[in-house]
């Protein structure tokens, strides 16, 4: 199992937490959390301009938790609807 590098850091859309790192166009730049930088880059998937510096290792746990929580979701309906 790879150890994560818990000091490996990306930017992410602070509202649905997607990886923005490449997704601004030349010349653009990202607006920061807390008015510090203020930009007019935006997320391609949900449009919104803040980002947030994230511990890359978080989220990756935390997608995997929402897998994992998908799936479960999925067999208690397959369950509870008799399948």
């Amino acid at each position: 199992m790879l150890v994560p590098d818990k000091n490996l850091v990306g930017k992410y859309c602070q509202e649905c937490l997607e990886d923005i790192e490449d997704c601004a166009k030349e010349g653009e730049t990202w607006s920061q959390m807390g008015g510090m930088i203020s930009g007019n880059a935006s997320c391609p998937d949900c449009g919104l301009t803040n980002y947030v510096e994230v511990p890359v290792f978080v989220i990756d746990r935390m997608r995997r938790a929402e897998a994992a929580i998908s799936k479960v979701e999925d067999s208690m309906e397959t369950f509870f609807r008799g399948g």
